[in-house]
């Protein structure tokens, strides 16, 4: 039996909170890692990520990215899912800049 919060059971879960499709370029930073990837979906809780099939399931990442204008924001996160060519992150829920990527998809569905 899987663990609610297995990255799999993740997967197919209903999300906690809305997400926002947007295209932005993000900077990942991690143990071996330093690379470029594309955001092609954001919410308080993680974000999937395009051009990132190289980063292994489990690992511990520290990402930043620009939300409209600088400075860019900064998370620590870990790389909870893949499929196909996406793959997703959950954001650390003890990063206080999380509350920033809450406030932006909230203005941004609101639009």
């Amino acid at each position: 039996m899987e663990s609610s919060d297995s990255p799999k059971s993740q997967m197919f879960r209903k999300r906690k909170t809305p997400r926002v499709q947007l295209k932005i370029p993000v900077q990942v930073r991690g143990s071996g890692v330093d690379c470029s990837a594309e955001c092609v979906e954001l919410g308080a809780g993680g974000m999937a990520l395009m051009q990132a099939e190289h980063l292994g399931v489990s690992l511990p990442v520290q990402i930043s990215f620009e939300l409209g204008s600088p400075p860019p924001i900064s998370l620590c996160a870990v790389v909870w899912w893949k499929r196909d060519k996406v793959t997703g992150l959950r954001f650390d829920p003890s990063d206080r800049n999380r509350k920033l990527v809450e406030e932006f998809v909230t203005a941004e569905l609101a639009r």
